[in-house]
């Protein structure tokens, strides 16, 4: 790890720059942390801001070096060194946080009230965020009188905050950001299964060959195509749902009926493929209504049993798997695509 100045025998100042260079990672692993393309958007903005604070920390580790400065002296400096790194990585991650606010602005998310509710509820989120910095950056501007003490209070109690809150809420916008992105693919995805489609159908039809290979390949290929959008339309309508009206007795019978499917993909790590029945929010998508789990015979079978709504962890987690289903679904249809490519060239 790079150090400002080479390692100096005042303690203060050791300790200011092991806690300085803390935070300053703390920078580049809220980037990292936001999403690919954010970390990417932001990568000149985030490297600019930290070349500034290392060389704003660096004139102020230079001030503590010089002879003659009281020892009181050198700890405000190594204070201000403390309170300048997290005000600037307050400012490295509002910028992230409007940089999400602009992705979603731009993201093709249908005009309907439903869809508003969603967009309505990220932005909840990012302001709840951006009041949090706000509320540190009032603190730090507002008490001349901070101590290391409280410095130190503040960097865990946002690093904690981070991790908990902040890091998933941006997580969270980002994988539903990304089922609009996989419509677009799959769009493609579609036409490209109808062309190949048509290729095989021409092979069989012509009597060009009888080995069944190449109509295998594609029914797989097609039927991974039908489980990515599946997955995808499954996704935004769990999202959908999590911000809908949750008196709702339609979106309190889908919530119910996800708690189920939830409750068996987290013991088999393996997402269901149908969706919770609701009469509430739901994605435009065809997508099944069929419930995941039916009613077992008991000596109770009238009385349900009572299940507890997901959690928006829980909730979170599912949607995120159910977009890496999808993806890895059109990854290994291509995939097979591909290996098909040559056979049907040969032919045709």
């Amino acid at each position: 790890m790079t150090r400002f100045l080479p390692h100096r025998s005042y303690s203060a100042a050791h300790s200011a720059r092991a806690a300085g260079m803390a935070l300053v990672a703390a920078v580049v692993l809220m980037g990292a942390a936001m999403g690919p393309a954010i970390a990417r958007a932001d990568t000149a903005n985030v490297q600019d801001q930290l070349s500034k604070t290392q060389q704003e920390v660096n004139n102020l580790f230079q001030l503590m070096d010089q002879s003659g400065i009281p020892d009181t002296q050198k700890l405000q400096l190594e204070i201000d060194i403390k309170k300048k790194i997290i005000t600037d990585v307050i400012s490295v991650s509002d910028a992230q946080i409007d940089n999400v606010r602009a992705q979603i602005a731009q993201a093709p998310i249908p005009q309907t009230a439903d869809w508003q509710n969603v967009v309505d509820g990220f932005n909840a989120l990012l302001d709840a965020n951006e009041h949090y910095y706000q509320t540190i950056s009032d603190a730090i501007a507002t008490n001349p009188q901070m101590t290391n003490d409280d410095i130190r209070s503040i960097a865990a109690a946002m690093e904690k905050q981070k991790t908990n809150t902040i890091d998933p809420d941006i997580k969270h916008i980002q994988t539903v950001l990304t089922t609009f992105n996989i419509k677009d693919i799959l769009g493609i995805a579609d036409a490209r299964t109808k062309k190949v489609g048509s290729d095989v159908d021409k092979i069989y039809t012509k009597g060009l060959t009888q080995n069944p290979w190449l109509k295998t390949q594609y029914t797989q290929a097609a039927s991974l195509i039908t489980d990515a959008h599946r997955a995808n339309d499954m996704a935004q309508s769990i999202t959908l749902n999590m911000y809908a009206d949750q008196t709702d007795t339609g979106t309190q019978t889908f919530m119910e009926n996800l708690a189920q499917q939830i409750a068996q993909w987290e013991a088999s790590s393996t997402p269901a493929t149908t969706t919770p029945t609701s009469t509430s929010a739901t994605s435009t998508a065809d997508v099944s209504s069929t419930p995941l789990l039916s009613p077992t015979s008991t000596s109770t079978p009238s009385v349900p049993p009572t299940v507890p709504t997901p959690s928006t962890t829980q909730m979170r987690s599912y949607i995120e798997s159910l977009v890496v289903e999808s993806l890895n679904d059109i990854q290994s249809a291509y995939a097979i695509f591909m290996n098909m490519s040559q056979n049907v060239n040969k032919y045709l």
